[in-house]
């Protein structure tokens, strides 16, 4: 996380450097995420391991984060970096021991923001956006077995990269000069390669070399947004 935290900063410090003008918009919200090629894993491995656990958790909808960066010259057209997270997980618990298959999914984006204001009063406006970026995936698999006094651990790590289209609406609200705060609905279209061992770029993830597992944060995505403008305002 340290080294998307850098990233921002050197972003920051490039449109201070262009101009101290600078509109920083964040959004919190809740979307769903499709997933279906890793529900599909989660049920493979189930039936694989013959063994009578339940899915109890299958990549549910969860709180996502988005953190917009523009210019006061430019107010419509932003850079963005996001964050999402699900998970999945099987398992099993009785008297003589307990069995755990956990699988951990984290987004990571950024991209370009450009908005299109359709109607606009003195304090509020409604506008039409559209997101363009990329995805970066990490996928954590962690496997847990118990028998009565045994156990084990094993866990593996997937990378995947892809990309993002994100149409929405959202309506703002002034409150000051320099702060906004609103709402807004989307719905997020990804596609992304199959998940590849971290530090390999041979060994992926699948049922098969026909089936392979890939992360789908295509979706619904809604929320509310906040924007504080720092320098004159006009």
């Amino acid at each position: 996380m340290k080294k998307y935290l850098f990233i921002l900063f050197l972003l920051f410090s490039l449109y201070s450097a262009i101009s101290a003008q600078v509109i920083i918009t964040y959004h919190v919200g809740y979307g769903s995420y499709k997933m279906k090629s890793l529900k599909e894993f989660q049920q493979f491995v189930l039936e694989d391991r013959a063994i009578p656990g339940q899915i109890v958790e299958q990549f549910p909808r969860y709180i996502n984060h988005r953190l917009y960066i523009g210019i006061q010259q430019h107010p419509n057209y932003k850079i963005y970096i996001g964050y999402l997270t699900t998970g999945g997980r099987i398992s099993l618990s009785d008297y003589s021991g307990k069995w755990n298959f956990d699988m951990l999914v984290n987004g990571f984006q950024g991209g370009f923001h450009g908005e299109l204001p359709f109607l606009k009063t003195n304090k509020v406006k409604f506008s039409g956006y559209l997101d363009l970026g990329v995805n970066f995936s990490k996928l954590k698999l962690k496997e847990y077995i118990k028998l009565f006094e045994e156990e084990s651990e094993q866990t593996e790590r997937f990378t995947a990269i892809g990309f993002n289209l994100q149409p929405g609406l959202s309506v703002c609200y002034k409150i000051f000069p320099m702060l906004e705060a609103g709402c807004y609905f989307a719905y997020e279209q990804s596609v992304s390669e199959p998940f590849n061992e971290a530090g390999s770029s041979k060994a992926q993830l699948g049922i098969s070399q026909d089936n392979l597992t890939s992360p789908d944060w295509s979706g619904i995505r809604t929320g509310i947004q906040v924007s504080y403008s720092i320098g004159k305002h006009k």
